[in-house]
Formats: C-alpha cells, structure tokens, sequence
C-alpha cells in the first residue's frame, strides 16, 4: 500500500513546517539512514504551491496508486 511521508529538515520541524509530501510505498519501520527507499512521486511546498495544495495533491496520487493493488486471497480460503 502506498502512503504519504513528510520531508523536512530539523529546523523546518521545529517551526512546524513540512517542505514537501511524498507518496511511497516504503515499509514501517524502515531505517531510512542504511538506505534510502524510493518515492514515487514528490509535492514540494514552496511559493507557487501551499502546504494544502500540495497536501491534496499527495492524497489524490496515492488514492490513485491504491487503485490499482489487487490483493490476493489468502491461501486456503477460497
């Protein structure tokens, strides 16, 4: 499943700010510091595109890219 992840540095989260939303489909509990995992798509906020634009934009994409994950049944059950 695919996810929405913030990107900020240490002094943009001490003022509570996001720079930018990404849309991956890296696993929880990944360390992200032995190796960076893909994203798929990046929505930075910068003057042209505010935190809620780029926010939205991020959820649109990743409901988008949910769409098309067809989860099989579980073996035995059908």
């Amino acid at each position: 499943m695919y996810k929405i992840m913030t990107v900020s540095t240490p002094g943009s989260r001490s003022r509570g700010e996001v720079l930018s939303y990404v849309v991956t489909n890296q696993p929880s509990g990944w360390n992200s510091y032995e190796k960076k995992w893909p994203f798929v798509a990046e929505f930075p906020v910068c003057v042209g595109y505010c935190d809620a634009d780029q926010r939205r934009r991020a959820e649109e994409y990743r409901d988008y890219m949910n769409k098309s994950i067809v989860v099989p049944p579980a073996i035995g059950t059908e």
